[in-house]
This record gives structure tokens, C-alpha cells and sequence, in this order.
């Protein structure tokens, strides 16, 4: 259980820089050159959407493939998505537990 959450970590931070990186590559197209700060939306969104396919993909791959990566990956994104709609309804940062909570959920699903 120790390595497949140690995968999950790592899959999370791996898949928030990437889809971070996409993000804003994507979102900075639209951007002026003076504008240092205008792909933080692209990043943030991507980094969500990059971190929560990241977790189940880091999890499954360290407990050897043996669960259901399927139900793990809809059950993060639902996840991710709920902590999103919550954050921008109370205006709280509660999108911060989104992380812990995914990890927790995705072992409980692998084991």
C-alpha cells in the first residue's frame, strides 16, 4: 500500500505540472507579451485536470495494475470537480484538500 501511494503522490505532481504547463500553453496564446501572469488560469485549470488523472494512474501502476484504473480516474474527476464547484459556491479554498481526499478515495477503490 506504501508504494502505491507513494506512485499517487508522484502521478498527482507529475500530472499538475504537466497539465499545468499544457494549460498554459494553451491559455497564453491569447496573451500580450507584457503580460507575465496571464496563462495562471490555463495553469491552474490544467494542473487540476493533470493532477487528477495523475493520482489513479500513479496508484494503479504501483499496486502492479490490479484494480480498476476506470473507475478509479472517474471517481478522481468527480472529485476534482466537486471540490471546484465547492471552492467557487463558498468562495473558500477547499480546492487545497482536493489532492488528499483523491489519493484517500483512489486507494480505498485499488484495494
Amino acid at each position: 500500500m506504501k508504494r502505491a501511494a507513494s506512485f499517487g503522490f508522484l502521478g498527482g505532481i507529475v500530472g499538475f505540472v504537466a497539465g499545468g504547463e499544457l494549460g498554459d500553453l494553451i491559455d497564453s496564446k491569447n496573451c500580450d507579451e507584457d503580460e507575465w501572469f496571464c496563462g495562471i488560469g490555463g495553469f491552474i485549470i490544467g494542473g487540476l485536470i493533470g493532477e487528477s488523472f495523475g493520482i489513479p494512474l500513479g496508484v494503479h501502476l504501483g499496486n502492479g495494475r490490479k484494480g480498476d484504473f476506470g473507475k478509479e480516474l472517474l471517481v478522481s474527476y468527480g472529485i476534482a470537480s466537486t471540490g471546484l464547484a465547492l471552492s467557487f459556491v463558498t468562495n473558500s479554498p477547499i480546492v487545497g484538500a482536493v489532492p488528499f481526499i483523491q489519493l484517500g478515495v483512489t486507494l480505498t477503490i485499488e484495494f
